[in-house]
């Protein structure tokens, strides 16, 4: 309690009862309200404690203060009668406060010896489960394939052929329909797996793509690139082979329908006539 801030209402007039030849009365007094501010968790001075008083302080709880009212007869209210009161009604609460912090003191000791040995039981289970896991011979169930991002230990690699352009000699390479195909589940997967990660959400688009360049790097052998001059700027996704473009993307958010023609527009603007395969993510 701070007790350097205690503060009181003004005097009014009141109706008081009292005891007169042996019958109860009300007769007219005077009254004032005592608030005291505190510290600490409120509910705790709802606590009954294993020491108690059969006289508890009378007081209302409101927030963090106290109020108590203090009432007299006729005008028996004196300064000495007033701070008498307040002292032995803030003697009684701090009592009550001491008796309830002794018991919360112990039982805090109590509840850490309780939460100490719970830990130590749920170690022991977690470390039996792990024991069990290693001592089993059978794999763990994998994800189903539209929900995984494959990282192969093995690396494949990028299968292209080669196809006559219209009007030109020579043969101009391109992936393979499986490969392209591939391709396009590989980026489709992995963004699939990026909206189910809170923190990928935070990315922006130079991020994400960096991802999907790191998962196709991975999957094809190191081929992709990343912001690649071509055409009339730079495309996000390019898989070049023997000089020529076999595979061309673009990373873009869906902001609906009109943003989508506008990126297909950038896309082919990226386009010369040698290239052959493009894609969106």
């Amino acid at each position: 309690m701070d007790v350097e801030a205690l503060s009181y209402s003004g005097v009014e007039e009141a109706s008081v009862e009292t005891a007169v030849w042996g019958e109860v009365v009300r007769a007219p007094g005077q009254w004032l309200t005592i608030t005291v501010p505190f510290s600490g968790e409120p509910e705790l001075l709802h606590l009954k404690p294993t020491t108690w008083s059969l006289n508890p302080p009378r007081a209302v709880l409101e927030g963090q203060t106290l109020r108590f009212p203090l009432l007299g007869t006729g005008t028996n209210l004196t300064p000495a009668s007033v701070t008498n009161a307040i002292q032995t009604v803030l003697g009684s609460l701090q009592r009550q406060i001491e008796w309830t912090n002794s018991d919360l003191k112990q039982y805090n000791l109590e509840l850490q010896v309780v939460l100490l040995a719970a830990a130590r039981e749920r170690k022991k289970r977690l470390d039996a489960n792990a024991a069990l896991q290693s001592a089993l011979d059978i794999p763990l169930t994998s994800a189903p394939t539209e929900r995984r991002v494959d990282l192969p230990v093995q690396r494949r690699q990028v299968r292209l052929s080669d196809r006559p352009s219209v009007g030109h000699r020579n043969m101009q390479p391109r992936l393979t329909e499986a490969v392209y195909e591939d391709v396009l589940r590989t980026i489709g997967a992995l963004a699939r797996s990026m909206e189910r990660v809170p923190t990928t959400a935070r990315f922006k688009e130079p991020e994400l793509r960096d991802l999907i360049l790191f998962v196709l790097n991975a999957n094809y052998e190191g081929l992709a690139r990343g912001e690649v001059f071509n055409g009339s700027g730079k495309t996000d996704i390019l898989i070049p082979y023997q000089d020529r473009n076999a595979f061309i993307g673009e990373c873009k958010f869906w902001r609906g329908p009109k943003s989508f023609r506008d990126a297909i527009d950038q896309l082919l603007g990226y386009l010369v006539w040698r290239d052959t395969s493009l894609g969106f993510s």
